[in-house]
């Protein structure tokens, strides 16, 4: 997570903030313990930086926060204020400093949005909202944003499903580097969950995968395997084990993410690509299965590739003429 979060205080501030609103998105439509335990990770990762960093986060964050529909800004806010008594001292003071001194930024009516939902969250929970210093605290306002009966944020399945497709189409266009390392803080954050919730998280992950465009989602499918290739023997042997038990019944979801890996599995670095085959031929074994042949001819596009070039060979796809060195 940190690395994620680092990457993106580095990045332009549009882009920042397109990742960040889906990440928050995606956080406000999780389970409830799970959104603490994605919220509290930003945070800590967030407090580690420099100040100039950290300012450019939180007043990234405060404005998205401000900008969402009532409901889910209720909701970011809620969890916000449950971690007030769960994080380290120093990093919450750290990050409600920040937070409150960013504040001033924002135009009027979106400084009111934050501040009530703010306000009403830290009464909800029997707490004392801290002192803004120069900050008037604006009546509060008889809107769903401020009453104990504003609807809850949208959760569920298909909230997650929406959340995580947006945030896949904003890495399918970022740099390699980006997508890499946004894809291992996902994995890792997964990997933390229960088998049953890891499966579930794989399950939206795919389902999000397979609304996007064709090009992005083999993009994003070989970032993929190239990071889950990257990690541990029995992590990835837990990985393929809550897909398999995740997919029943959705084989036709299974049978075209599978089909598209094994297409990109060409342009994935040797040592991944390997560690990734191997594990997965003998997770298959071991569950009585035969593991799928790596074609000797390439396929992409669900065509077979052709061999071309006089000297230098290379195999290339008949569809859209990607290519890659033959061996």
């Amino acid at each position: 997570m940190e690395d994620m979060m680092r990457m993106l205080a580095d990045a332009p501030e549009e882009q920042r903030k397109a990742m960040m609103k889906s990440r928050l998105e995606m956080v406000a439509a999780m389970p409830e313990d799970q959104r603490l335990g994605a919220m509290s990770e930003m945070i800590s990762a967030i407090a580690k930086f420099s100040d100039e960093k950290r300012k450019k986060m939180i007043s990234t964050r405060n404005r998205i926060v401000a900008e969402f529909p009532a409901s889910t800004r209720d909701t970011i806010m809620q969890a916000r204020v449950k971690l007030a008594m769960k994080l380290p001292k120093d990093v919450n003071e750290k990050d409600m400093m920040t937070m409150m001194q960013t504040l001033s930024e924002l135009p009027d009516d979106l400084k009111m949005n934050f501040m009530n939902s703010m306000k009403h969250q830290f009464e909800e929970a029997g707490m004392s909202m801290p002192s803004m210093p120069g900050m008037a605290m604006p009546a509060p306002q008889p809107t769903k944003a401020t009453t104990p009966s504003a609807a809850p944020a949208p959760s569920g399945p298909a909230d997650m499903v929406k959340a995580q497709e947006d945030m896949m189409k904003q890495l399918a266009t970022a740099s390699e580097d980006m997508r890499r390392t946004a894809l291992k803080g996902r994995w890792d954050e997964i990997l933390k969950g229960s088998d049953q919730a890891v499966g579930d998280s794989i399950k939206v992950m795919m389902q999000a995968l397979a609304r996007l465009p064709d090009e992005q989602r083999r993009t994003l499918i070989r970032t993929r395997t190239e990071v889950v290739g990257s990690l541990g023997e029995d992590q990835i042997k837990r990985i393929l084990g809550a897909r398999a038990m995740t997919l029943k019944g959705m084989e036709t979801l299974d049978k075209e993410d599978q089909m598209i890996a094994m297409e990109e599995m060409p342009w994935v670095p040797e040592a991944q690509r390997m560690r990734f085959a191997n594990t997965m031929a003998n997770f298959m074994k071991s569950m009585g299965m035969s593991p799928p042949p790596m074609p000797s001819t390439p396929m992409h596009h669900g065509k077979q590739m052709e061999k071309k070039g006089l000297f230098s060979k290379s195999w290339k796809c008949t569809a859209c003429g990607r290519g890659f060195p033959a061996m």
